[in-house]
């Protein structure tokens, strides 16, 4: 009997679960290169001009303050009594070289009941198996008290 209890002993011994194999990651990294346009900044012109009239009533131009940003060309003139004023602005766009670089890995999917759920579960299920063997067999073996 004694024989008996200690082979279903052994026979519920649960089975060594092995550590799990190193994942291997695998990391892709694409580069791209691309043109930016940049757009210079608005052009503007301020245009200050005094006229009079002289004897012989004719338009003369007696002053004349002009203002200007950076990218403007600009003409005037005064024909006939008629005050022409030709502003040119060059809007330049910039192409800018720019290369972007994405980093893609590979992450490993994590489960809820993964190995170790999974050995708890035998293990639970084999001393489940064994304590209703022995009580079958020896039923006085649960009453036994230690001390």
């Amino acid at each position: 009997m004694i024989i008996a209890i200690i082979l279903m002993m052994l026979a519920c011994k649960t089975a060594q679960v092995l550590p799990p194999k190193p994942v291997t990651l695998q990391t892709k990294e694409r580069v791209a290169a691309r043109l930016v346009p940049i757009i210079s900044p608005a052009d503007s012109a301020y245009i200050a001009a005094l006229f009079e009239c002289d004897s012989s009533k004719q338009v003369v131009l007696r002053q004349l303050a002009e203002t200007k940003s950076k990218g403007v060309a600009s003409d005037y003139s005064l024909k006939d009594g008629v005050f022409k004023y030709r502003i040119k602005a060059v809007h330049d766009t910039i192409y800018v070289p720019v290369v972007d670089s994405s980093l893609y890995k590979e992450v490993p999917a994590v489960r809820s009941t993964g190995a170790r759920g999974q050995q708890r579960n035998r293990m639970a299920m084999d001393a489940n198996i064994c304590r209703q063997i022995i009580v079958r067999v020896c039923p006085g073996v649960w009453d036994i008290q230690i001390h």
